[in-house]
């Protein structure tokens, strides 16, 4: 019997190195190309980087989701402004960007945050079902929310999003969504558009309807409010807009969640001096103005929705 033990034994102690080497090739793999996935170009580092240099030279800073990364041209402002939007970009990461980055801004004047029809109605971003979109602050921005051994802190945490920026930077896959140097979107063009862009309102709207959550209402104002306090203490002028959206999308939303949108931000613009630009349902954005039913097109809608924040900004100040 003991050689047959033996055998046993042997055979146990190879299946565990064997198992020990599988797991350490798949972790050297995903390393490696944790490595190579951050070397990858994206909106995060570039505006990080940018800040980062030349924070003391903003006049006008941009905060929002991508209604306001592709919607407002930072380009177009007659003093230097630069765009710190990115997609998804929830109110509660407005705040804890403005915080992070306000001490290399000292020469900021003007504070343009845009606010859509989901805006007061978000979860935090790490419980929604785009998480994994925190690991882009967390390691390219530095905001340090989340502690180093926790899911945000690491690209393959997202296999999906991972697996193709590993692509990306192999040159196997498409280019990363990418901004020009002070911020702005890119790739939002006439040229780019589907032909079937109108179409795309009710399917917008349907996902934007379910992502409604009543009761972030007041987490959420709590969040504008705070960055109206940190504006007022710091001599910034606050202005929050809200985009024009295309018909087909207009029609699918609950008009009543955009009326309760409209009733707070009133009565928080009256409480704290803050301005608010309402284009939801402007009639001078025409066809050529979309790129979607829910985003402006790169050289003609955002020009004409910068040109407007612009021109209200002026009669304010006369």
């Amino acid at each position: 019997m003991r050689p047959l033990f033996i055998s046993n034994f042997d055979r146990m102690k190879q299946f565990i190195i064997n198992v020990l080497k599988f797991s350490l090739i798949i972790a050297l793999s995903l390393f490696i190309g944790e490595f190579l996935v951050r070397q990858v170009p994206n909106p995060y580092t570039t505006k990080n980087e940018w800040l980062s240099n030349n924070g003391d030279r903003i006049s006008t800073l941009i905060l929002g989701n991508s209604h306001s990364f592709y919607g407002v041209r930072a380009d177009l402002w007659p003093d230097s402004a630069f765009n710190l939007s990115n997609v998804s970009q929830q109110i509660s990461y407005d705040k804890r960007l403005l915080e992070h980055y306000l001490p290399s801004m000292p020469n900021l004047k003007t504070l343009i945050i845009q606010v859509s029809y989901t805006t007061l109605f978000d979860k935090e971003p790490e419980e929604s079902d785009e998480w994994w979109r925190c690991i882009n602050y967390q390691i390219y921005m530095h905001l340090d929310k989340h502690s180093f051994f926790s899911k945000y802190n690491y690209e393959f945490s997202y296999i999906p999003v991972y697996a193709s920026k590993l692509a990306n930077r192999l040159g196997l896959g498409k280019p990363s969504l990418l901004c020009d140097s002070i911020g702005n979107g890119l790739g939002y063009t006439l040229a780019n558009r589907s032909e079937l862009w109108q179409e795309t309102g009710s399917k917008i709207a349907e996902s934007h309807n379910s992502c409604i959550y009543t009761d972030r209402l007041s987490i959420n104002l709590s969040n504008i409010l705070n960055i109206a306090d940190i504006c007022t203490s710091n001599n910034i002028k606050l202005i929050i807009y809200t985009q024009p959206n295309w018909h087909t999308y207009r029609d699918n939303i609950d008009y009543n969640h955009i009326k309760n949108m409209r009733k707070s931000i009133g009565e928080l613009c009256t409480h704290t001096g803050a301005t608010y630009l309402d284009f939801y349902e402007s009639p001078d954005f025409n066809e050529r103005d979309f790129f979607d039913a829910d985003h402006l097109t790169y050289e003609y809608g955002a020009v004409k929705l910068t040109k407007m924040i612009l021109d209200s900004i002026a009669s304010i100040n006369k």
